[in-house]
């Protein structure tokens, strides 16, 4: 028994994907940026539990935009596989944001470069791959 599947992502809507991906990945470049190039730390640090509470916090949104979107939402079409890829990047971006408060509240780089890191991997492992949808006149004879 065969399963015959079609893609139902057109070319345009792959590169639209494709182009959201780049730019939520580019914009976590700029948060690293802003942190050590444009923004002074604060003279008063923060205290060490602190910082481990936002880099806790942040490893638990990459982690759950990398690997358990998909357990969570379930792509049914094209409309619920551009979501679930938006809410994944979303998550793994979040992650990213911690660093960054961290920083400016005058915590350790080492949180927002560990974060970056993470967040990195996590935006390689989630490019957009293409759709494809199962056709259901096939689930139905079965």
């Amino acid at each position: 028994m065969t399963k015959n599947t079609h893609s139902a992502q057109p070319p345009a809507n792959q590169m639209t994907l494709k182009i959201i991906w780049g730019a939520l990945t580019f914009s976590q470049l700029v948060y690293l940026v802003l942190v050590f190039g444009l923004l002074e730390s604060p003279e008063q640090p923060i205290e060490q539990n602190i910082s481990i509470i936002f880099f806790g916090i942040g490893c638990s949104n990459i982690l759950l935009g990398t690997f358990g979107i998909e357990k969570f939402m379930k792509a049914q079409d094209f409309s619920g596989f551009v979501t679930q890829c938006i809410t994944k990047w979303a998550m793994i971006e979040g992650g990213v944001i911690f660093g960054l408060v961290n920083k400016l509240q005058g915590g350790p780089d080492a949180i927002m470069v560990g974060l970056f890191i993470l967040a990195l991997f996590g935006m390689i492992k989630t490019f957009p791959k293409e759709f494809v949808a199962e056709s259901t006149s096939d689930i139905e004879e079965a």
